[in-house]
């Protein structure tokens, strides 16, 4: 191998085989080489996981809204059955205070009317 003065500090006499740093080169990407054999089957294998997850769940917007409209439509149900309930129970309710109007303006009558005979009598 051929040395020759270069790099390290001027005038210090080192020498450096030129040879060295291709090998270094080579050394590292070899290396580079070793890692990317490592991470490419994982990357891929991420990729592929990932694409199949979104093609799975693509339609999840589609999802949520059926099931807000299910929902919607069940307490839509419930609500209704709740207001016709009430309404029942206020059309008896209203039936005694009509009732009860007409007992209590019939009392008058027949008071006033016994008020208007004893006056008379």
């Amino acid at each position: 191998m051929v040395s020759s003065k270069t790099g390290g500090e001027q005038g210090t006499g080192e020498t450096i085989e030129p040879d060295a740093g291709i090998a270094e080169r080579v050394r590292f990407w070899e290396e580079q080489d070793r890692i990317n054999q490592v991470l490419i089957p994982r990357v891929i294998h991420l990729h592929t996981l990932l694409t199949d997850h979104i093609k799975e769940n693509d339609n999840l917007p589609e999802v949520f809204r059926h099931q807000l409209d299910d929902a919607l439509e069940k307490q839509s149900r419930r609500f209704e059955a709740e207001r016709k309930s009430l309404h029942k129970q206020y059309g008896a309710h209203a039936r005694h205070v009509r009732l009860l109007r007409w007992l209590v303006t019939g009392a008058f009558v027949v008071s006033l009317a016994a008020i208007i005979v004893s006056l008379w009598a």
